[in-house]
């Protein structure tokens, strides 16, 4: 004879079944949460990349420049790197200087060939950058906008494909528009990124008190290597800061923040204190990771 199931034994056994089923749930939005925090913290370690490499190409172009006796505008914020350790690069230019009217136009070509490969005790670059320039020039103000782009260019490990255009003039900060530049990795995976960001520079003293530092803002967006979307948002101005371990003229990361929103998750990129010392934390969901620059 078959016994009827109960009302306690029914309601017990709908517990279970709700109970596993929320379970599973847990554990679904549990793993889902992990690959998200995962694709954000790794869109925020490209994120890092990025700025760097925008900065870094900011400052090359500008010491050629300057070591072509272009000494005006952002071309006199850097100066010749005179570090007897730093990556020097060969410069090939093909600027004129023209006179029209009551101003002076500078035009022409910078190729910046670091060569097959070229190390310093911090870095190490490979490949050309080629700059592209058009400059008004009066006595009390200039324009100038620029065109770069790049040869198998490496800096450490990632190279750069695709091209940034730079405005500048007097008064005003340096903007670098990026419209799908890619950012590659030696395992043969990139990122790209659209976006514009502006640079603003200070500079004081000569010799053994010379200071300088560079201010970053800006927001972009993109594709990271594993192909998830980003956006990207400076929340606390990037400072770079020249001098950190004996480089008087290379600028490094050392505070501001970055919001980077991937998959519905918030990276916060924290370049620290002011403290020149290579690293920079990613908070993702509440979990801080700590990670070194280069």
């Amino acid at each position: 004879m078959i016994r009827p199931l109960n009302t306690w034994r029914v309601v017990g056994l709908a517990t279970l079944i709700v109970a596993l089923a929320l379970a599973c749930q847990h554990d679904d939005s549990q793993n889902l949460l992990g690959v998200k925090m995962q694709q954000s913290n790794q869109a925020a370690q490209d994120n890092s990349v990025m700025i760097a490499s925008a900065q870094d190409v900011v400052s090359t172009t500008a010491s050629a420049f300057s070591s072509q006796g272009l000494t005006f505008g952002r071309f006199a914020e850097h100066g010749d790197d005179n570090d007897s350790v730093e990556c020097k690069p060969t410069i090939t230019s093909t600027v004129t200087i023209t006179r029209l009217g009551d101003s002076t136009v500078i035009s022409g070509k910078l190729i910046i060939d670091f060569g097959t490969i070229c190390t310093d005790t911090s870095e190490m670059k490979k490949g050309k950058i080629i700059d592209s320039i058009y400059v008004v020039l009066s006595k009390t103000v200039h324009r100038a906008s620029e065109f770069v782009a790049f040869d198998n260019y490496w800096r450490d490990s990632t190279s750069i494909d695709g091209s940034f255009s730079i405005t500048s003039g007097t008064g005003q900060p340096t903007v670098v528009k990026i419209s799908g530049t890619k950012v590659r990795y030696k395992d043969g995976s990139s990122s790209s990124w659209t976006g514009d960001l502006t640079f603003t520079t200070e500079k004081s003293g000569v010799g053994n008190s010379y200071t300088a530092s560079m201010t970053a803002t800006g927001s972009w967006g993109g594709v990271t290597r594993s192909g998830t979307s980003f956006s990207g948002n400076i929340t606390k101005d990037v400072v770079f800061k020249a001098g950190c371990f004996g480089h008087r003229h290379k600028f490094m990361p050392v505070s501001g923040t970055i919001d980077i929103v991937t998959s519905g998750v918030t990276s916060t990129i924290d370049f620290g204190d002011g403290t020149c010392d290579r690293t920079y934390t990613i908070t993702s969901a509440g979990q801080t990771t700590t990670h070194h620059l280069g």
